[in-house]
């Protein structure tokens, strides 16, 4: 289901709009990249319970459910998407909508290296979902930046394969997943590089090179130890003539 963010970008801005002074919003994005170059990302949208009304999700095709976040419980849905490669997931996160609403300003993910080390480097910028509009309505910037956090809460994870070597605005969980902090009010610059070996594919070469190199030596040992040959005795003629 392709395209999805697009259209959830303007209803995720739009309700964050109403939503701002009112209650609280959750949005969380998980994506998975895959080392065959598919991709597969999991939106959720969700409003705090006490605040929640049937018409905010009115029309959707979701099935409404419960979510606890930060131990708060939320009512809202979730989808997946699947990517046939990282380009189309790229697309799809910085599509905007029909209103210019968009998820990241920035998005990208790269596979490189060679058969037997893959390199996999993301970089994206997630968008101001509040706008700057909002932050012009004479708050002072360290108390809005607060409220705004409090009451927009966005998640935010990736899982790249193989071992991540460095990220740049999240943190590494033990099972390999990046989490991200994105803040509702600013531009969030995110960045991640990891390396995945292909210890099948090295373990396999080490082996018929292994192979080969004791072929190599037998045949060696082989021709050293092989025995001179002699010179072959004359044929004589039963006819000649012995002479003592």
């Amino acid at each position: 289901m392709k395209r999805s963010f697009k259209k959830a970008a303007a209803a995720v801005c739009s309700a964050a709009m109403a939503l701002f002074m009112t209650g609280c919003m959750h949005i969380g994005i998980d994506i998975t990249v895959n080392p065959d170059g598919t991709a597969n990302a999991v939106g959720r949208y969700a409003v705090q319970k006490d605040y929640y009304s049937d018409e905010m999700f009115e029309g959707t095709e979701h099935e409404i459910q419960t979510f606890t976040i930060d131990g708060d419980e939320y009512l809202g849905y979730e989808y997946t998407s699947d990517y046939a490669t990282y380009g189309e997931l790229a697309e799809d996160m910085t599509n905007p909508s029909e209103q210019g609403d968009t998820i990241f300003n920035e998005f990208s993910v790269v596979k490189s290296g060679n058969p037997f080390v893959r390199t996999y480097t993301f970089n994206g910028v997630f968008a101001n979902l509040l706008g700057e509009e909002m932050a012009e309505e004479g708050e002072d910037a360290a108390q809005y930046e607060e409220m705004a956090n409090s009451m927009f809460k966005i998640g935010f994870t990736m899982k790249l394969p193989g071992k991540v070597k460095s990220c740049t605005g999240g943190t590494v969980g033990d099972d390999g997943v990046i989490t991200f902090e994105i803040s509702p009010c600013a531009e969030t610059v995110c960045s991640a590089v990891s390396q995945e070996v292909n210890i099948p594919l090295i373990a396999g070469t080490a082996a018929a090179v292994v192979v080969i190199i004791a072929v190599i030596a037998v045949v060696a040992v082989k021709s050293k130890k092989k025995p001179e040959e002699k010179s072959p005795e004359p044929i004589t003629d039963p006819d000649d003539e012995i002479i003592e």
